[in-house]
């Protein structure tokens, strides 16, 4: 790969978008939007409206990070409290060295209003988007005789400005002399605002608009590895609790889920998408989700559970539970996303059904209708396929958007997330023998903030409808996506009696109940088990 900086800036994402982003000072103006406008889908296509806007926080940080909601009169839903990148390390001849992202090291600052990636079939920005006010900053470090220093304009344009090391002077440094080419590095840390499109999950129902926080690291020579962290954290509460005839949870939760490979149908039921979840999972708990350490595919029956209705003599049906065979791809870890969202509050017509034990709220998955955030590092690899399109397909060795099934992460790296609060998330990506002179990008799959159903509604007219109404039995308007969506995780037995007497007479006269049993269950060793599969 070229040394040159401007072969290495035309890689990053500003630049894929256009020739000439501008340069600006480290602590530029953004525009603010101002109003609302109801009508705003009349007049305006989604993936063209300008819908984002933030706050900077020093060089290494932003704040309310904001998004207009067309559905929703153009209101301003809240997205993140916080995006924070930082603990850049390289270890180098054994030893660790960390890579400030401060202002002393600060080069360059880039800032484009607005620009549009085109679609293409090489480099690391394939997928077209349309970018609306995003910025990169460039970071330089150089290391010679163990102490770490900026790197100057001068070098900056030195057209040898991350030549390797000849072998020769590779040699000399084996055999004890002091190495005379100092370690380069350069940092990009970049902020991608893109307008809503249908292209965030396989099915292309959800208009999503995509949020890239990333990293990329280049250095001059090669090095043992490269580490870096991002922080992204929502509000721990939604001012948002209404939405028609539905009533939300105040509260911010995490749920984390982990796709099903070799599923054959769409169908949205949890038992047909996940393999397994964690609904509220416990916070200062490290987890690993792409792993370089299980570089082949694996399967193990028994350590999960599916529901199966099983027919009785007299025409009813109870529930049983068989095994499930899990079956993991490479490099695939214990999850596969999260998503930080309200939860729904259940309508009368489940909580009748439902023990006095069991939650009164229901987790939106696999799609959210109402102030979701996603991160997904993996999607499910399908039964076929050839059905998924490219925007959820992962890594080769070298490229995005390759492999169905695959993650979105470069196989050289490890990835691991924590929750260090509810609505916080670190992602930590530890990268192994980076090659010298090429980009090592750190959450290139960025997340996404759902912003419509319309393209669901287009796609398959009728298809809510019939889930929420006609199998379910449930007629009523009332908390119609809460009784689709707890649907989805639940299955429902109906009582016995409803087979005696099909008017109902009876089950109302003896007030006899409808039960639910989840769809997937498993014990606390099989939970365990399955995660370090």
């Amino acid at each position: 790969m070229s040394a040159h900086l401007e072969d290495l800036l035309s890689q990053t994402l500003l630049f894929s978008a256009s020739p000439t982003p501008r340069i600006v000072p480290a602590s530029f103006s953004l525009t603010s939007l101002v109003g609302g406008r109801p009508d705003v889908g009349s007049f305006e296509s989604p993936s063209h409206r300008k819908i984002w806007e933030y706050q900077l926080d020093g060089v290494d940080s932003v704040r309310n990070v904001t998004v207009r909601h067309r559905e929703m009169r153009d209101m301003r839903m809240n997205v993140c409290r916080e995006i924070k990148w930082g603990d850049v390390k390289v270890l180098h001849q054994g030893k660790t060295f960390s890579l400030p992202l401060t202002e002393k090291f600060l080069l360059r600052t880039y800032f484009l209003a607005e620009g549009t990636v085109p679609e293409s079939e090489a480099g690391y920005w394939q997928l077209p988007m349309n970018l609306d006010q995003s910025f990169q900053r460039l970071f330089g470090f150089e290391l010679k005789a163990g102490q770490l220093r900026p790197l100057s304009p001068t070098e900056l344009d030195s057209q040898h400005l991350l030549a390797k090391p000849s072998l020769v002077a590779f040699n000399r440094v084996r055999e004890g002399e002091q190495q005379s080419t100092p370690l380069r590095l350069l940092v990009c840390m970049a902020l991608g605002c893109a307008k809503e499109r249908n292209d965030f999950e396989p099915g292309g129902v959800l208009g999503a608009a995509r949020l890239l926080p990333h990293i990329m690291i280049v250095a001059n020579m090669p090095v043992e590895s490269m580490e870096s962290t991002l922080q992204l954290a929502r509000d721990p509460t939604t001012l948002h609790t209404q939405m028609d005839n539905e009533e939300m949870s105040p509260r911010i939760s995490p749920a984390l889920f982990t796709d099903r490979n070799g599923n054959l149908t769409p169908y949205p039921t949890w038992d047909n998408l996940f393999d397994y979840y964690w609904i509220d999972p416990p916070l200062r708990t490290e987890m690993k989700v792409v792993r370089r350490d299980r570089p082949h595919a694996r399967e193990k029956t028994g350590l999960i559970n599916e529901a199966v209705a099983k027919p009785t003599s007299r025409g009813t049906a109870h529930l049983a539970y068989r095994a499930r065979t899990v079956k993991k791809v490479p490099r695939q870890g214990e999850f596969d996303n999260i998503h930080f969202a309200p939860k729904m509050k259940l309508p009368a017509s489940v909580l009748r059904k439902v023990p006095n034990d069991w939650p009164r709220e229901t987790t939106m998955a696999p799609f959210c209708i109402h102030d979701c955030f996603h991160i997904h590092w993996r999607w499910g690899e399908p039964g076929i396929k050839s059905t998924v399109p490219k925007w959820v397909h992962g890594w080769s060795k070298n490229a995005p958007h390759s492999v169905p099934g695959a993650p979105m992460v470069p196989p050289n790296q490890d990835v691991s997330i924590t929750l260090l609060d509810a609505c916080k998330l670190e992602y930590k990506a530890k990268i192994h023998a980076p090659e010298a002179g090429r980009w090592q990008i750190v959450m290139h799959h960025g997340a996404a903030y759902a912003l419509s159903t319309a393209y669901a509604a287009k796609k398959a007219p009728g298809v809510i409808d019939a889930l929420t109404t006609s199998m379910r039995g449930e007629t009523g308007k009332e908390g119609k996506w809460a009784n689709f969506y707890w649907h989805l995780r639940y299955t429902l037995l109906e009582h016995p009696l409803r087979a005696v007497d099909p008017t109902n007479k009876l089950v109302e006269f003896l007030d006899a109940r409808d039960t639910y049993a989840e769809r997937l269950a498993w014990d606390t060793g099989g939970f365990r088990a399955v995660r370090d599969l």
